[in-house]
């Protein structure tokens, strides 16, 4: 995954959090809280950063 596609998967999954929170203010009980996007965007980030450092490591690996 490179540079590129990790933007633009961070882009999908915070695309996805803003509208969860907006269908959530149709849902009686349920609030939208930009709060919520933003863990859900920071979860988005750390696990796509984990899967690149394994990934970096695993290449680096293989070539010794």
């Amino acid at each position: 995954m490179n540079q590129k596609n990790s933007g633009l998967a961070l882009l999908i999954c915070m695309l996805y959090a803003i509208s969860d929170e907006v269908h959530q203010l149709f849902i009686p009980g349920r609030s939208g809280e930009i709060r919520d996007v933003l863990i859900d965007t920071v979860g988005a980030f750390v696990g796509i950063f984990i899967y690149r450092m394994k990934h970096r490591l695993g290449n680096k690996r293989r070539t010794f």
